[in-house]
């Protein structure tokens, strides 16, 4: 199948498998959000988790060099395993916060000093969790200046992430996704306009 029937097609799905949702959601970064994107569910659905991961892979394979991944607790660490047995390269994951116990780590796996590594996560809104992840892995001695992320919100994760010299390579864009919806005849104009309007007041 081809990349961009993929991609669009992959867009109808998360909609018809209420993925995507709508109403007034808080997001954990505390802000208040007139839709909501559950991409977690995609570990439930074996179809769409198998386009995800693919969708994933294209774009690694696309935006830089890398010798290992690094998922995030917990969202993106199911995506990170799969990428690293599909494509044969080491991975490890960085917790939220450090072990209380035995190692007391923030970053979990077998990590060589110098290894360029590529962070992956789901959504990203300010990237708080990829910068968190970035700070961590660099202070176990990692090269970081890329992270993919799923679904970007547009909500500063692409320029704080560039103060710290890390490019963010996004699959998709909430206004893409909205406009295929919208084109689709999925969502209605006055849904649209407002999840638009709300997309432009926080750029």
């Amino acid at each position: 199948m081809a990349v961009d029937v993929l991609w669009e097609e992959l867009i109808h799905d998360l909609y018809k498998n209420g993925f995507i949702l709508f109403g007034e959601y808080t997001l954990s970064s505390g802000m208040k959000s007139p839709y909501y994107i559950d991409l977690r569910m995609a570990l439930s659905v074996p179809s769409i988790l198998r386009k995800v991961a693919s969708l994933y892979r294209y774009e690694a394979f696309h935006c830089c060099k890398f010798d290992a991944v690094a998922g995030i607790e917990v969202g993106s660490i199911p995506i990170a395993g799969i990428l690293a047995y599909t494509m044969d390269i080491p991975m490890v994951y960085v917790r939220k916060s450090a072990k209380e116990y035995a190692t007391k780590k923030f970053v979990e796996g077998r990590l060589q000093r110098g290894w360029r590594v590529l962070v992956l996560e789901d959504v990203s809104t300010t990237g708080r969790s990829i910068l968190h992840a970035v700070e961590k892995l660099r202070e176990e001695g990692a090269e970081v200046s890329d992270a993919i992320v799923f679904i970007d919100r547009e909500q500063g994760a692409s320029e704080k992430l560039a103060e710290v010299g890390v490019r963010l390579h996004a699959v998709y864009t909430v206004s893409k996704i909205f406009e295929v919806l919208y084109r689709a005849g999925y969502i209605d104009e006055e849904t649209y306009s407002r999840v638009m309007n709300y997309i432009a007041s926080q750029r």
